[in-house]
């Protein structure tokens, strides 16, 4: 994880520096990755090529490209994305969510993990969602304005005290 997460900031390096791609070029980046993750064995101890390289494709095509975020098609990408730290934090809770209620239901995940999967995975989004938009984004506006409260106050020109 070490390795993939000094990926992310060298990616993160570059944009800074103002690397940017054409679109077909982004798009090729995007494509390579999700082919590697196809044709790349699962597990094993080397997961930062099985796992990472593909990630940083992926990540690099996106975050370089020159796409138009404001068209329809992104509207949801875009939510999902405003609330992927809450996606983050709370998944878990989704993910054993859905196999306790698979259970309830008696769904045998073993027969049909492609359909847990899919649940799960909704389940996570939603959940991520509803804590980013009920949680996550009022307190930061309230830590915000707590800021630029605390800003002013100690910005304010103290009195000296003569001696």
């Amino acid at each position: 994880i070490i390795i993939e997460f000094i990926f992310g900031m060298g990616l993160a390096l570059a944009y800074r520096e103002g690397v940017r791609l054409p679109r077909l070029a982004a798009v090729a980046l995007i494509v390579a990755g999700f082919a590697l993750l196809a044709l790349f064995q699962t597990g094993g101890s080397l997961r930062a090529f099985v796992w990472g390289i593909p990630a940083a494709l992926i990540v690099a095509g996106s975050v370089f490209g020159r796409f138009a975020l404001d068209a329809r098609g992104w509207r949801i990408p875009i939510i999902i994305g405003n609330a992927s730290y809450a996606l983050y934090l709370v998944h878990s809770f989704a993910v054993r969510g859905t196999l306790f209620g698979a259970k309830a239901v008696s769904l045998d995940v073993a027969k049909a993990p492609w359909l847990y999967l899919l649940i799960a995975v909704a389940a996570a989004i939603l959940l991520g969602i509803v804590v980013h938009y009920t949680l996550e984004r009022p307190l930061i506006a309230a830590l915000r304005r707590f800021a630029r409260l605390n800003r002013v106050v100690t910005a304010a020109p103290r009195k000296q005290i003569a001696s």
